[in-house]
């Protein structure tokens, strides 16, 4: 068999690229994928995200996790004791994958359409994306969104203390949970 010295270089350089590819740079960057938690609740929207530092851990994201208009729940992803799930039977909505990440949409019965999408921004951040459209009769009052972020499952944020737990609060920005959080700011 002959090869060209052109064919030859080629070769070599592939062998060289594939050589620099270490099991740290494989694993490194932020990733975000469509996750599954409990297969019981087939309703979920469960993304998981990992670090931007070398890591086969991940962060799951549950967003979002409950829906209150005018503080009654419309919404909640799972079971609860406290809060029974409105529309326990629903199916499976399936992530799209969207430029950087994945997003979905879902429609409650009464026409109320949310979802949501989660994107890398930068090389060492998410975004975070929800919004709610109101296809119901009466005007929705009072919105808040609950979304639940489970730390845990990533290596340096799993042991059980609040000094590795930090929140983001509008007027005084990043702030440890083992500081008390000022009343009214939760």
């Amino acid at each position: 068999m002959t090869y060209s010295r052109r064919a030859f270089l080629h070769a070599a350089g592939a062998v060289t690229l594939a050589a620099q590819q270490t099991y740290d740079t494989q694993i490194s960057g932020i990733r975000i994928f469509p996750g599954h938690w409990r297969p019981h609740y087939p309703w979920e929207q469960i993304a998981w995200i990992s670090p931007p530092w070398p890591s086969q851990d991940y962060l799951w994201l549950d967003f979002p996790e409950a829906i209150f208009i005018d503080r009654q729940l419309i919404w909640v992803s799972h079971i609860n004791p406290q809060a029974l799930s409105i529309y326990p039977s629903f199916p499976r909505v399936p992530w799209k994958t969207v430029p950087g990440g994945i997003a979905f949409e879902r429609t409650l019965p009464d026409n109320v359409r949310f979802g949501g999408s989660v994107t890398r921004h930068g090389k060492t951040a998410v975004a975070l994306e929800l919004h709610l459209h109101n296809g119901a009769k009466e005007p929705l009052k009072r919105i808040s969104l609950q979304t639940c972020a489970f730390l845990r499952a990533i290596h340096e944020f799993a042991d059980y203390t609040k000094a590795n737990k930090y929140v983001h609060l509008p007027h005084a920005g990043w702030t440890s949970f083992a500081n008390p959080i000022p009343p009214g700011e939760s």
